[in-house]
């Protein structure tokens, strides 16, 4: 698990150590890299991506900007470009765009160009809550936007940079040697019951198709090397230039058919792990049935996954589990597909096909039968922290109740409210963004002041993104960052227990990047106070201990978390999803006997360093470089238990929803109503 390294501008990382963040106790840079002394290095995705001899990419992100994309990797877009690549996006209008190039289609709808853009560099991957019903014309979304944000009397016109933009990267892509830019859908159709009552007050059942959307969501990257290995990425980012706060893990799978005198040794393919003594990893299954899936809902028109596998790197999809040694994974795969699915927990007990569970049900089947850090009993002491770029709408003290119940392997028997106790979702705040404004802003300063600029002016007691003091600051007035989205009417649309669980976005200390903003996701459950002192005992000492955490691209939507409904005139349950999206899950194991030393204790910031003392203790505990604080501050205080500290950050203020409903928790909302009722006091007189 790495963070990546930002570019264009997006921070200073702190890879190889500041001059200001030495390592304590006389310790050298570079002589640790277990993340006890100082944070590990960061992965240059781009560097890492040239690096290798490749036969063929297939990639998947939300947003695409083939414009980056050429002057990162030539030999993937542009005219200079050999290798084989299918990118899978779910940008809607891309297509369209990239096939009207030099000026044809100028004439489509300016909006849908504005939307649809792949060169703002921004991480523009709102979920299908945050980016409005799809439904929706675009020219009702633009008015809307427009309203809520309305452009300065001089800011230029976009659209026709627009347009522009759209003729280099429909030149790019019509310049580029086997590049395949495939669209993913995500509609689905489901039948549900509904009742119907005649004119003689007989009620009877009729059923219809309900169709459902979303959004396609995950961020991947399937590199296939010459030598016939192949590199799995999971990331958070998508395919722009990167200036965000991302994570991702990477790992080579070596091909089964290496010859037995190939300089990778024999014990390297072939070790047995401890995973597959205690049931085996299905990385490989899990894989090979999500691009299955993937390829089924791909545009009729585009090629699809398991066509471009077959004409370009001679692979049968149905065989790709096969193909590698996928069982040597480190990390479990878990996916999100779109369509309604039973919450079987026959089969999660057994464990049988595990890998066609998908979401909260794939984690459960991950997680109940394993010897992890919170299997002791302590289970309902743990915490769940939901970090993410995206809150969706109308979530419910039951549905969040019921997401933290099967997240925490908790029973019916533990009620909503105490469900709900357990649950933070870590989100950045007004304060937060201002302060990471002006901490760039002063980075920018002292560079040029480094080299030789006068000019170079920048203001120190501007305030610590990590200190939120309740502030007025108008979130109208806050520049829409692109990484992160809530709306006025999501956020009065959740019920107030469920806003009540927000808590702070904190940088981790020491922080890795300076002034990024987070579009990284996660899910991470965290061990007791409890746990964690039984832990230390015999894995040594670290700030925090994990019992497992989800690198994932889910936000926290119905559409990427599922939404749990009855079935009408039956006992069970079904999760129905309307995304897709993928995660990979770091699970702490812990193991006795003879089977001790293939533990593994995931934390952060151990206290010893590893690095140099491999076979005791020590060098089982895992650290793990999460850029935020897992004991964040909630936005509500103690003394005020309902009435937030800190205004959280909203992408949209819509007309209206101000002062009303959850909003009045806010400083922001309880200040803008002092001030209209002294206003209309005013007038009275």
């Amino acid at each position: 698990f790495y963070l990546l390294k930002p570019i264009g501008g997006g921070g200073a990382a702190h890879g190889d150590m500041s001059e200001k963040k030495l390592p304590p106790h006389g310790a050298q840079r570079h002589d640790c890299h277990c993340g006890s002394h100082q944070p590990p290095q960061l992965l240059d995705r781009q560097r890492l991506v040239n690096s290798l001899q490749l036969k063929g990419v297939i990639a998947a992100t939300y947003s695409l900007d083939l414009e980056w994309m050429q002057d990162t990797w030539p030999q993937l877009a542009g005219r200079q470009s050999h290798v084989p690549t299918l990118i899978l996006h779910g940008q809607r209008g891309l297509d369209e765009r990239l096939e009207c190039g030099n000026g044809n289609g100028l004439a489509r709808s300016n909006t849908n160009a504005r939307n649809a853009s792949v060169n703002d560099n921004k991480n523009d991957d709102a979920d299908i809550d945050s980016i409005g019903s799809l439904e929706e014309s675009w020219e009702d979304r633009d008015a809307r936007a427009s309203r809520a944000n309305p452009q300065p009397n001089n800011a230029k016109q976009r659209p026709i940079e627009i347009s522009r933009a759209r003729d280099a990267s429909s030149d790019i892509f019509q310049s580029s040697k086997n590049l395949h830019v495939t669209e993913v859908r995500t509609a689905s159709k489901r039948r549900v019951s509904t009742s119907v009552t005649s004119e003689k007050q007989a009620t009877s059942t009729k059923s219809k198709l309900e169709t459902k959307r979303g959004v396609f969501h995950p961020k991947f990257m399937l590199l296939f090397e010459t030598s016939g290995d192949v590199v799995v990425m999971v990331s958070t980012a998508n395919l722009t230039g990167t200036s965000t706060v991302e994570g991702c893990w990477l790992q080579r799978f070596y091909s089964r058919r290496r010859p037995k005198d190939d300089t990778v040794s024999r014990s390297k393919l072939t070790r047995p792990t401890i995973w597959r003594k205690h049931g085996g990893n299905d990385f490989g299954q899990a894989l090979t049935h999500f691009l299955k899936t993937v390829s089924k809902m791909s545009k009729a028109t585009d090629i699809d996954v398991a066509k471009f596998m077959q004409q370009h790197l001679a692979i049968n999809l149905t065989r790709f589990q096969y193909e590698y040694r996928f069982e040597n994974a480190e990390v479990d795969l878990v996916a999100v597909m779109p369509g309604d699915y039973d919450v079987d927990h026959s089969m999660t007990q057994q464990g049988a096909s595990k890998w066609k569970s998908i979401g909260r049900q794939r984690l459960g089947s991950l997680l109940i039968n394993s010897i992890n850090a919170s299997s002791d009993g302590k289970r309902g002491h743990d915490t769940l922290i939901a970090q993410s770029t995206s809150l969706g709408s109308n979530w419910t003290r039951q549905q969040m109740a019921k997401l933290a119940r099967s997240l925490l392997g908790a029973n019916e028997h533990n009620d909503d409210d105490q469900m709900l106790q357990q649950i933070n979702i870590v989100w950045p705040s007004c304060e937060y963004l201002v302060a990471k404004d002006q901490e760039k802003k002063n980075i920018k300063a002292d560079r040029k002041r480094a080299n030789g600029d006068s000019n170079g002016d920048s203001n120190k007691n501007s305030g610590d993104p990590n200190n939120f003091v309740p502030t007025l600051i108008d979130p109208t007035k806050i520049q829409n960052t692109g990484t992160a989205f809530l709306s006025t009417n999501s956020f009065n649309s959740c019920e107030e227990s469920c806003i009540l669980r927000l808590a702070h976005y904190v940088d981790c200390e020491p922080a890795q990047i300076d002034s990024a903003l987070p579009h990284i996701k996660s899910m991470t459950r965290l061990c007791s106070e409890e746990t964690s002192r039984q832990l230390q005992q015999q894995y040594g000492d670290a700030k925090e201990h994990i019992s497992w955490f989800l690198l994932t691209s889910a936000c926290m939507s119905y559409g990427a978390q599922g939404i749990v409904s009855q079935e009408k005139y039956s006992d069970s349950e079904k999760v129905s999803y309307a995304n897709f999206e993928l995660g990979v899950l770091f699970q702490s194991r812990l193991y006795h006997g003879d089977e001790i030393a293939d533990s593994r204790l995931y934390c952060f910031n151990p206290t010893k360093c590893a690095c140099h003392s491999a076979g005791d203790d020590s060098s089982r505990l895992i650290h793990l470089p999460i850029p935020f604080s897992l004991r964040p501050a909630m936005y509500t205080s103690d003394s005020e238990a309902s009435l937030f500290n800190a205004t959280p950050y909203f992408h949209e203020v819509s007309e209206g929803t101000q002062c009303i409903g959850n909003m009045m928790l806010t400083p922001y909302a309880r200040h803008m109503a002092s001030a209209q009722l002294q206003a209309q006091r005013k007038r009275r007189k």
